[in-house]
């Protein structure tokens, strides 16, 4: 476990990580998915700010206000307007789908799911609870509950495609800046 000490005056406390050891591997995992997440939405925003064209000030103002799926919205209206070359437009629809429709629905599973252990096998189970009308009685809610087992090595994966997704999405953005340089478009 892990000890930061913290001097508060003359009081000097000491604060232990909360991770079981038996759940390092899976706490790790989510952290890292955690920071791999965190540079894709990164380079989304870069794309989108260079797309509308906003200094690095402004860009950050606007990206930091609009959430990620708005801001995939935006670059796809914006890509069209940019009259982008269909090989880079199809690579930038290509991959925002993928972000849009897999990567963002399994990471917020990740990590706003409910983390339940296994019992004496060590797996853990990720539980998704959803609230369901009962349509037999319009008055009465039950939950419905979806568990899937998972370990280190499913979060792993998933960081792995959010990497993959991360640096094609870089060589986008580079070969968006390429084409705004050379652009004749009025809206340059």
């Amino acid at each position: 476990m892990t000890t930061h000490d913290k001097d508060a005056g003359n009081v000097k406390r000491t604060r232990k990580a909360v991770v079981p050891d038996h759940l390092q591997p899976l706490a790790t995992a989510l952290g890292t998915l955690a920071m791999a997440w965190g540079g894709l939405e990164q380079t989304i925003a870069a794309i989108m700010v260079t797309m509308l064209r906003l200094p690095s000030l402004k860009g950050a103002i606007v990206a930091g206000n609009i959430e990620l799926i708005p801001q995939i919205r935006i670059i796809r209206h914006i890509a069209v307007v940019l009259k982008l070359n269909k090989n880079l437009y199809d690579n930038l629809k290509s991959d925002l789908s993928l972000v849009e429709n897999h990567l963002c629905k399994e990471r917020n599973r990740m990590f706003h799911d409910l983390w339940i252990s296994d019992g004496s096998n060590g797996k853990m189970n990720r539980v998704t609870l959803k609230p369901d009308l009962d349509r037999t009685d319009p008055t009465n809610w039950k939950f419905k509950r979806d568990k899937k087992q998972m370990s280190e090595l499913e979060v792993s994966d998933l960081t792995l495609q959010v990497n993959d997704a991360h640096v094609r999405l870089q060589s986008v953005l580079r070969d968006v800046e390429q084409h705004l340089a050379q652009s004749t478009s009025p809206d340059k």
